[in-house]
């Protein structure tokens, strides 16, 4: 579990700032005000943060396909948390 900022951007321009709760190899966990769409391929920019242990980098920009999303129950301003995929640069 960790909490760093991250930069969204998909749908082409579109930019979100999302905060990353969780990962693991296969992907990530974010929180954010906006929901994003099921199958929506996404590009994640981390900004000086490093899980330790991981296989990131810092300062990268990481593809991924949002596999699902949810609204979370709560008070206060909506969040929203989806599960994004890695997707791993096949070259």
């Amino acid at each position: 579990e960790c909490l760093a900022p991250v930069r969204v951007r998909y749908a082409g321009w579109r930019v979100q700032f999302a905060r990353m709760v969780d990962h693991s190899d296969g992907g990530f966990r974010v929180l954010s005000r906006s929901a994003f769409e099921e199958g929506a391929q996404v590009e994640l920019v981390f900004e000086g943060f490093v899980p330790e242990g991981s296989a990131l980098s810092l300062l990268e920009t990481y593809v991924g396909v949002v596999r699902w999303t949810r609204k979370v129950e709560g008070p206060g301003l909506p969040l929203f948390e989806a599960g994004i995929e890695w997707v791993r640069d096949s070259s």
